[in-house]
């Protein structure tokens, strides 16, 4: 689960770089582990023109404990 801080509705056009740093690692990745974008627990700041964007990845087990709230928010 990978959490995009800082980013509305649409984080494909307002933070397209921090996006493609998500995505483009799990494309192109064969394994599990290949996939992850940061370690666990850990943050990724990227600079877009506007900003800042902060990259989380939460393990599974932590994602299943966010309420809904968090979730959508999230």
């Amino acid at each position: 689960f990978v959490t995009l801080k800082n980013v509305g509705h649409c984080p494909n056009h307002e933070a397209p770089t921090a996006v493609s740093q998500v995505l483009i690692p799990w494309l192109n990745a064969d394994g599990s582990e290949e996939r992850r974008v940061v370690p666990l627990d850990s943050l990724r700041e990227i600079q877009e023109p506007w900003g800042e964007v902060v990259i989380r990845e939460i393990s599974i087990e932590e994602s299943e404990s966010l309420g809904l709230i968090d979730r959508v928010v999230s």
